[in-house]
């Protein structure tokens, strides 16, 4: 990523400053709720006017309790987000990566909470406080979602439910979600920046009347869920909270103007500026590798084991080559000597072929519980509760990049997870060729029950690079997309699946397998599943490359 630039205090920037006021009506008040007005770069702007609401929930999040009345002065808000239309003519140029919205109709995505101050400052606009944005989606009747109580994926702005290409749809596209001042996308679409700085516990002295957010904080808030989450966290009064230099393609803004009282923007300004212009000046991240994050650099020899972001461990797995997939003559004996017979295989693992992968850190085992709820604390609810120090399961794909995306990590590609697997050796199991089902790590052979065991649990079933839980415990999601011929024009050299695809990769076996299951338990058994799907035996591990890695920090959608 780059960083974003200086925000700049000009006068006439915009070239709005010299109109007449009549010829600027988002610095008049409204006449009514949902008034509708064309305002600075032609951003479509509603009233919102006066009043008060009971913001939070009782049912939510601990962060968004308690629930407490909140008075606000009147303001305009986007009806929709940016769109990439209105934000080139001003910004003149992308983020990094800021096509990910492949519409100008869509809307902005890759934005830092930077690019999105800096943009505001041009057009003389601002980002909502996140109390305006709440009453703005739910209103004095405190809705659960911006059109009513009742989930209805229908009127939800969500690509999950109305197409496969995982990226936002056009800006305004579901008029039935408007909210009761016709503002539109408020649940899904994107994740929204906010003025405000992000605290878990913010609501227990929250001032009533117009709060603007608290005072210390890394982090700021964004609201609204996203076209990837799913519709409990597409609620009005969901909340979270990402480091203001974070972009990523499911994250965008909507502006704001107040009246009648300060605005947020110039009340942050001069801490914002500050903010913005030590942003600036710093290297990108990518330059420099700081002692403090070893997991930017080459390890010594395999094994060697760091502690990464979010108290993850990570394995050092050096660069090399294998034989990845499966001969016909190893299946054939597989068939012939192994246990279950009747086990037939797919076909996805031929032809066996030669990979070169670089070095890359790789998690010592799946992430838990307690690593991910570190990061983002609504862990999925899958039936029955597992330790903190077991596997996070009940995730789809998205939300495992969106966690990787977070910690500044990636998913593993699918040669990169076999290679960490088998090694060198191309060994039909981590530990080697001949099945053990001591060394599984799979509930189903072990005890009674349907759950997994903690993280790490069977130390002789560990790789030759020292990663466990490799055969069984849960499938692993992996970057790739998933093609049963894909072997057949992979390429030699660190390949990252094919460009084309429904389906992600999913390694490993899990505890839901058959006990002792030889088969499926293989470090060559590939299977694919939707992104949007989730499962109590599917999980991830976490991987980190380095140098010319096969991703370059880009997860491949």
């Amino acid at each position: 990523t780059s960083t974003a630039t200086r925000p700049r205090h000009t006068e006439g920037g915009n070239g709005t400053e010299a109109l007449p006021r009549e010829e600027r009506p988002w610095e008049q008040p409204g006449t009514e709720a949902g008034q509708e007005i064309v305002g600075p770069a032609g951003i479509p702007l509603v009233w919102v006017p006066a009043g008060s609401f009971m913001m939070g929930s009782t049912d939510g999040n601990p962060d968004e309790q308690p629930v407490h009345e909140v008075e606000l002065s009147g303001f305009w808000i986007g009806k929709t987000e940016v769109t990439l239309a209105q934000w080139w003519p001003v910004m003149h140029e992308y983020p990094p990566a800021g096509l990910w919205s492949w519409d100008v109709r869509g809307p902005m995505v890759c934005v830092s909470w930077y690019d999105c101050i800096e943009f505001c400052q041009k057009v003389g606009l601002g980002l909502p406080t996140e109390a305006q944005w709440e009453y703005a989606a739910r209103g004095s009747s405190s809705r659960v979602f911006p059109w009513g109580s009742e989930s209805d994926y229908k009127r939800l702005c969500w690509t999950r439910n109305r197409a496969t290409n995982g990226r936002a749809l056009p800006a305004g596209s579901i008029p039935m979600g408007a909210s009761w001042c016709g503002v539109l996308d408020m649940a899904g679409s994107v994740g929204e920046w906010c003025a405000d700085l992000y605290q878990k516990d913010y609501y227990t002295h929250s001032p009533r009347r117009d709060p603007v957010g608290p005072t210390s904080g890394s982090s700021r808030v964004v609201r609204g869920g996203s076209w990837n989450y799913w519709i409990d966290r597409c609620r009005c009064a969901a909340r979270e909270g990402c480091t203001p230099d974070h972009r990523c393609n499911y994250r965008g803004l909507r502006v704001a103007r107040s009246i009648g009282r300060r605005d947020p923007l110039e009340s942050l300004s001069v801490m914002q500026a500050g903010q913005a212009e030590e942003h600036r000046d710093q290297k990108p991240e990518e330059d420099a590798v700081p002692d403090g994050r070893p997991w930017q650099r080459p390890g010594a020899e395999a094994g060697e084991e760091i502690e990464g972001p979010a108290g993850i461990a990570l394995v050092w797995v050096p660069g090399g080559s294998f034989l990845m997939g499966s001969t016909d003559e190893e299946l054939a004996d597989f068939l012939t000597n192994r246990v279950y017979q009747w086990y037939s295989p797919k076909g996805d693992e031929r032809p066996a072929h030669e990979i070169e992968i670089s070095g890359f850190w790789i998690g010592k085992t799946e992430v838990t519980v307690a690593q991910y709820s570190s990061v983002h604390p609504h862990v999925p609810h899958v039936g029955w509760q597992a330790g903190s120090d077991h596997p996070v399961v009940g995730l789809a794909w998205h939300d495992c990049v969106r966690f990787c995306e977070s910690v500044g990590l990636e998913l593993p590609t699918e040669a990169q997870w076999e290679y960490a697997a088998r090694g060198p050796e191309s060994r039909c199991y981590p530990w080697g060729d001949e099945w053990d089902g001591d060394r599984l790590c799979d509930y189903g052979n072990r005890g009674p029950g349907l759950r997994t065991f903690p993280a790490g649990s069977f130390p002789s079933g560990a790789s030759w690079c020292g990663a466990r839980d490799m055969a069984g415990n849960v499938l692993e999601w992996c970057a790739d997309r998933y093609a049963p011929h894909y072997y057949e024009s992979s390429p030699r050299r660190d390949p990252t699946g094919p460009e084309t695809g429904e389906a992600h990769v999913l390694r490993g076996g899990s505890w839901d397998l058959l006990a002792g299951q030889p088969a499926q338990c293989r470090c060559a058994e590939r299977s694919g599943e939707g992104p949007d799907e989730a499962g109590s035996h599917w999980g991830f591990r976490v991987v980190s490359n380095v140098g010319e890695g096969p991703q370059g920090g880009v997860p491949r959608r």
